[in-house]
């Protein structure tokens, strides 16, 4: 569970990076006359707690309704995107 709320914690802070870092979000900020420092929109990032990610992810992706994909090294493919020996 651990290593998965890492990975989220990951992809959170890459698509919050990317939006700090999009130029069409800042032609729209700039538009509405709103544009922050980076480092101001960083602090809130690094401001983000553990407990933070976990409860957006109790609330987004409760067990009936994610799926899990795992993905193994050197499984081999079917062509059909399965892997050799079926799902698991």
């Amino acid at each position: 569970m651990t290593e998965s709320l890492e990975a989220l914690g990951r992809a959170l802070f890459s698509a919050v990076l990317s939006d700090c870092l999009d130029a069409a979000g800042y032609r729209s900020q700039a538009m509405q006359a709103r544009i922050r420092p980076l480092d101001e929109r960083l602090a809130e990032i690094r401001a983000v707690s553990a407990a933070d990610v976990q409860r957006v992810a109790a609330s987004y992706l409760p067990p009936g309704k994610r799926s899990v994909v795992h993905v193994l090294p050197g499984a081999e493919n079917d062509g059909n995107g399965a892997a050799a020996g079926g799902a698991r």
